[in-house]
């Protein structure tokens, strides 16, 4: 449910405010203030964050970084590959692969823990992705298999 609520916008910041609208058109007012305004409240909980436009849409990511969900995605599947370990040893090897520095590791980490359903559902799209990019090309082999023992 949305809340009605006025605002009164300084001269310049209505300027930057057409102009920012001109430069997307498919937003209105209203959608483009709740985006800048939950944007905004978002980086300033979790400093070091910014928001990117994708092929499926805007969403958080490090500042010369990559976006939160995939480090979650690597660190949950350090996670899984290291179920034994103790959870800094796992997030040391996260940073050991990767380009990660600890401040970024760290940053990306609160994000996710703020936002953890709509980081979890990104991981999980792009897992499932992932497992049916690799099912076509397990057909594809298994099709070329078959091509070649009746050739």
């Amino acid at each position: 449910m949305s809340t009605p609520r006025s605002v009164r916008l300084d001269s310049v910041i209505e300027e930057r405010f057409e102009s920012f609208l001109a430069r997307h058109q498919g937003l209105n007012g209203s959608a483009a203030l709740n985006r800048l305004i939950d944007e905004g409240i978002r980086m300033d909980l979790v400093p070091g964050v910014h928001f990117r436009d994708g092929v499926q849409g805007r969403r958080a990511a490090l500042v010369g970084g990559p976006e939160i969900w995939e480090v979650a995605s690597v660190v949950r599947a350090a996670r899984t590959l290291n179920d034994a370990s103790e959870d800094q040893e796992v997030l040391s090897r996260v940073l050991e692969t990767t380009s990660l520095s600890v401040g970024q590791l760290d940053t990306a980490l609160n994000y996710w823990a703020q936002f953890a359903e709509e980081i979890d559902q990104l991981v999980d799209l792009a897992w499932a992705e992932e497992d049916r990019l690799i099912a076509i090309e397990a057909s594809k082999k298994t099709l070329i298999r078959g091509e070649r023992v009746t050739s």
